[in-house]
């Protein structure tokens, strides 16, 4: 019986952790909406960026390219 108890308690835990990263998620997207409206060209360099960074290990020359792509997005993007 205790063993039922201790699965339940557990299966609660996750289910809060899994709440929890679900709310961080939304958070971080309503965030990055936010700055691709303010700042449209650092918020898409960041995108390209964490896209690269994703490649890396799997196809190293698209993210070479992508590598390239976002020297190009942070060099437009910079205020004069």
């Amino acid at each position: 019986m205790q063993l039922i108890y201790i699965l339940l308690i557990l299966s609660v835990a996750l289910a809060v952790i899994k709440v929890a990263i679900m709310a961080l998620l939304i958070v971080f997207g309503i965030g990055l909406l936010i700055a691709t409206v303010k700042h449209p060209g650092a918020a898409i360099g960041f995108m390209l960026m964490m896209t690269t960074v994703s490649l890396v290990e799997a196809h190293p020359w698209a993210a070479g390219a992508g590598l390239i792509a976002t020297a190009i997005c942070a060099t437009a993007s910079k205020p004069s």
